[in-house]
């Protein structure tokens, strides 16, 4: 699957229960609870759950897309030592799991700034939310998250209080193994392929919402390792290794058998 969405939980879970036999909700709740799954904001900058031992993949993989917002914070004139001092400041903090409120008071304290509390719910929320000054910009604690993911790997931990924790993979994940972020871009595109192929590189940069120059280097990088494939006209790719399953797939019963 190359993850399951989960911006709402309960979608993540209708995703699993629909491809898994004989899934229960119960099952994934035990699956975070045990540090199997976890959730964490990675393509897209959307939250996916994800298995715990290969959230670098999805995470460095997809990390492009955090270092445009770097690039973002530069144009608005934050000096690269003011956005380094913030980043180490967010995955210093993290080495537990933290709330957000939590985060903004350490990270604030260690930068020496004066924590704020702005407008910044989301989905058209007007509640206040913790938000740290870092030079001219003030972020909500999950823009800075979003900000960290440039160079650490971060993942939610368990709720507090119907308060999401944040934690870093390497201090909550049992036998973390961390991958750079050229092995887990590759990595990512074949999962890619694999769970949605035949696709292109355009496809891949609007899937983990990096730019497509960047989807193109990494495609170019794996490229030997895919076959081209023509649907109806349409050029595209799969991973060489499946394509003699994928020529010889049938259904498993005729279309008109289902209903509708």
């Amino acid at each position: 699957m190359a993850g399951a969405q989960a911006q709402l939980l309960s979608a993540a879970q209708i995703s699993l229960w629909s491809r898994v036999r004989d899934l229960r909700f119960a099952h994934i709740e035990e699956a975070l609870s045990q540090r199997i799954l976890v959730k964490a904001s990675c393509m897209r900058r959307t939250l996916f759950l994800v298995p715990a031992e290969q959230l670098a993949i999805f995470v460095r993989g997809s990390a492009q897309r955090a270092e445009k917002e770097i690039r973002w914070a530069r144009g608005k004139g934050v000096p690269d030592r003011v956005i380094d001092a913030a980043i180490d400041a967010a995955l210093g903090a993290l080495d537990q799991p933290l709330t957000r409120p939590e985060i903004a008071e350490r990270v604030s304290r260690t930068l020496g700034v004066r924590m704020q509390a702005i407008h910044g719910g989301g989905w058209g929320s007007r509640r206040k939310v913790s938000a740290v000054p870092v030079g001219e910009l003030t972020y909500p604690i999950v823009d800075l998250l979003h900000l960290a993911a440039a160079r650490g790997v971060v993942c939610y931990g368990p709720n507090r209080d119907n308060e999401p924790t944040f934690v870093r993979a390497d201090a909550w994940i049992p036998h973390w193994q961390d991958l750079s972020v050229e092995q887990a871009e590759g990595l990512l595109l074949r999962k890619y392929l694999r769970a949605f192929g035949p696709a292109t590189a355009a496809d891949f940069a609007l899937w983990t919402g990096i730019s497509l120059t960047g989807a193109r280097e990494i495609w170019a990088r794996e490229e030997a390792g895919f076959a081209s494939v023509d649907v109806e006209g349409w050029t595209a790719a799969v991973l060489r290794e499946n394509l003699d399953e994928l020529s010889h797939a049938k259904f498993e019963r005729p279309l008109e058998q289902f209903p509708g």
